[in-house]
């Protein structure tokens, strides 16, 4: 395989020691040392390897800039056979990088002699030579390139340090109160993917098992731990290993760092960087480098904040095709989604858009589940991220959604619960089959124990119903009865919506979708459906009232509030006053008060000389007394002189006025409101007056008719005489000499007009 270019370690086969350039002096020998101990100490240890378009190779020391050469020629001596270092831009040697029989050895060439590479012993300082035989172990050499990251760090659990008992091997690590040990107890330096080495910084041991597996004891010999986000704690990490076919992670007994089985002991860790900017930070660039799945999931899954953001940023380019999708991977991105920030979590959903098909596609029941469990967790977001259903930018085979819909039946409640989420969005796009299977699936949901599931499955029911027209059985709905009585809110609302779903059903089982323009009136004044219109006008009433109060072209009426004492209106006058309301609902079918006959200015003025006399109070009505009408207050107003028992008026001048302002456009209005039905009760906006003595009582509300009954329909005039025009004709009647509304339905000859209760002159 072809060394790729970047920054490496060169290391000696048999004598497992580096290459390193002692200084930049010129001809300077190269020499092998032991590894070190940390790449943030680079003494000179590290080099850049760069390749040419000709396969040849330059060997560059990064900390002195000194390029690795030989003398040139094809007769060369043994005095002669060494590598130097040189300065200087014409000092770039060439070398030949050839991989030997053993993968990932190499042996390194000049270009002339064919001599290679050569450390003779593993004694520090030796000096690198070259050889003419391939064949000899001391010839090979690998290459390792340094940690992406190596930080001093504090581990603390429940807000107490992890610390050493002891200085040296063979001590336990158990736990000190906060401040007790140094914030740079530990250096953790990356190796691959997640796995790091855990170091003292203070002395050169590093954290592993002991030898039962049982405890964490410091040792010489260094050990890979696996470091992972904690999947509900943003902010922890859990550290394990595999040991034996078994996880084993970290956890506490007794104040001391001991391992436990991963179902029986999670306990989560914080690692706090004590300085970001210090360190070994290696920059990596994701458009020119290649990097496996497994490195691309350490860096999401990276301790540094730094490196995982800047994972987060190329996703999209990392993850172009299903070749790279592990299992591994699939499992950073589903935990990095759910601790990112929400700038970062739509970033991801972005980027996972773009291969969503490539997801889909993937989701067959012949994955296993692990991996079936990421899959469905990261489609999740990708589908409740599409605003409109009709706007699904991928195609969905029915091998997936037959997956989807049989992971209902899974005990796992995460993949549960993000399955109904996914059904939930696609519900518009399913079979009818499909749909009924993921009915029948739903009812075992629905008596889970966590409230994920049980809110998941009911949002999904609520979507069946909706999209599908699908009617639950009895079974169903008698759950989802008892659940609407839950003390949780997230369980409480969707059931009360799938049971008021439940109304809409008819005998026969189908669902009858209704919408907003099947309510109340037409513009022409036409009846809808009366029920509907009812529920719609207790709704909206209030909120009609305020935006009639509000509305500039239409003044406040000038009426003073209506009396709430229900025990001073007789029987007479409570049907008076029901029929009065009826027929203010009336549409008026002409608002032009100067085209008004003169048949309809008296028929006004009876109307609210009768109106007027139900407000009298009951006493004086029944002794035929001096009703306080309208009438008489406009006639003693106008006529100052004529005396008489009439009240004064206690309105103001501009109560002779039109209540709808100057013009028509109040009126017409009115008139448009009337036509849909909203003054059905007459909820016209009203001010507050003072009121004497002399103040008639208020007018009685109307009771509300109830739900299902007919609307009332507006009062006509009789051509013959009724029950209550014969009364009014007798002159002990009260009402002698007026023209009381009739209840008939018989049509008259001129409709009759609805005007306010103002006498116009």
């Amino acid at each position: 395989m072809t060394l790729q270019p970047g920054c490496y370690y060169i290391s000696n086969v048999k004598q497992k020691n580096v290459v390193y350039l002692k200084n930049s002096d010129a001809f300077e020998p190269l020499r092998g040392k032991p590894y070190p101990q940390r790449a943030s100490d680079d003494m000179g240890e590290q080099w850049n390897i760069s390749r040419f378009r000709n396969g040849k190779y330059s060997i560059q020391s990064v900390r002195h800039m000194s390029h690795a050469s030989t003398k040139s020629g094809y007769n060369l001596s043994p005095s002669d056979w060494a590598v130097e270092g040189k300065r200087g831009d014409n000092s770039v040697h060439y070398f030949s990088i050839e991989e030997t029989s053993v993968k990932g050895q190499y042996i390194i060439r000049t270009t002339d002699s064919r001599l290679c590479w050569y450390l003779n012993d593993g004694e520090p300082e030796t000096p690198i030579g070259l050889s003419s035989n391939h064949s000899d172990p001391r010839c090979w050499w690998t290459f390792k390139a340094p940690p992406t990251l190596e930080v001093r760090c504090a581990i603390t659990i429940n807000y107490r340090q992890v610390s050493c008992t002891g200085r040296g091997p063979g001590y336990q690590l158990s736990l000190e109160d906060e401040g007790a040990a140094e914030d740079d107890t530990w250096m953790i330096t990356h190796h691959s993917g997640s796995k790091y080495l855990i170091q003292d910084y203070g002395v050169d041991t590093y954290v592993r098992p002991n030898d039962q597996g049982t405890h964490v004891i410091t040792s010489e010999k260094g050990y890979l731990w696996t470091i992972k986000p904690h999947g509900k704690n943003s902010s922890c990490y859990v550290i394990y290993t595999r040991r034996d076919g078994r996880e084993l992670v970290w956890t506490v007994q007794d104040s001391k760092i001991v391992l436990a089985s991963a179902n029986q002991g999670d306990s989560v860790f914080r690692i706090r960087v004590v300085d970001q900017m210090e360190g070994n930070l290696q920059n990596f660039d994701y458009n020119t480098q290649k990097i496996t799945a497994e490195e691309f999931a350490g860096h999401l899954n990276s301790i540094h904040p730094d490196i995982q953001a800047r994972a987060i940023e190329n996703i999209e380019t990392v993850i172009s095709n299903s070749d790279i999708m592990t299992e591994e991977l699939l499992e950073a991105l589903v935990l990095v989604r759910t601790q990112a920030s929400p700038a970062a979590q739509a970033q991801i959903t972005e980027a996972l858009t773009s291969i969503a098909e490539i997801l889909f596609d993937a989701l067959n029941p012949k994955t296993n589940v692990g991996l079936r469990k990421c899959i469905i967790q990261l489609l999740e977001p990708i589908i409740m991220s599409v605003g409109d259903e009709d706007e699904i930018p991928f195609d969905i085979s029915e091998a997936t959604v037959a997956c989807l819909v049989g992971d209902l039946r899974l005990d796992d409640d995460e993949i549960v619960t993000s399955a109904c989420n996914i059904l939930e969005g696609i519900a518009h796009l399913l079979h009818d089959a499909e749909a009924e299977t993921a009915l029948q699936y739903i009812k075992p949901l629905l008596r889970r124990e966590q409230s994920e599931v049980v809110v998941a499955a009911l949002q999904l029911l609520l979507s069946m119903i909706q999209e599908k027209g699908l009617k639950p059985d009895e079974q169903i709905f008698q759950r989802v009865q008892e659940l609407s009585q839950s003390p949780n809110a997230q369980i409480k609302i969707p059931a009360s919506m799938v049971q008021k779903e439940k109304e809409n059903f008819d005998e026969d089982g189908n669902y009858i979708r209704i919408s907003d323009d099947d309510e109340g009136f037409d513009d022409e004044g036409d009846e809808g459906d009366h029920d509907d219109r009812d529920n719609d006008f207790r709704g909206r009433s209030t909120k009609q009232n305020q935006h009639n109060r509000a509305d500039a072209n239409f003044p406040k009426y000038d009426t003073p509030p209506r009396n709430t004492n229900k025990s001073t209106v007789s029987e007479d006058h409570r049907s008076s006053n029901i029929n009065l309301n009826s027929s203010r609902n009336t549409p008026p079918r002409n608002a032009n008060k100067t085209t008004m006959s003169e048949h309809d200015r008296s028929s006004n003025i009876n109307v609210n000389t009768s109106r007027n006399k139900d407000r009298a109070p009951a006493s004086s009505t029944s002794a035929g007394g001096n009703a306080d009408t309208d009438s008489s207050k406009k006639t003693s107003a106008s006529n100052s002189s004529g005396g008489g028992n009439a009240e004064p008026n206690l309105r103001s001048s501009s109560s002779t006025q039109s209540p709808f302002g100057s013009g028509n456009r109040g009126y017409e209005a009115y008139q448009d409101r009337s036509r849909r039905g909203d003054n059905r009760y007459d909820s016209r906006p009203q001010e507050p007056q003072p009121r004497s003595r002399a103040s008639p009582p208020r007018q009685q509300t109307p009771p509300p008719r109830q739900q299902g009954s007919q609307p009332q329909t507006p009062p006509l005039r009789q051509q013959g005489p009724s029950s209550s025009q014969q009364s009014s004709q007798d002159p002990n009647n009260p009402t002698y000499g007026t023209t009381p509304v009739s209840t008939s339905n018989a049509k008259p000859k001129q409709p009759h007009v609805f005007k306010p209760r103002f006498i116009y002159y």
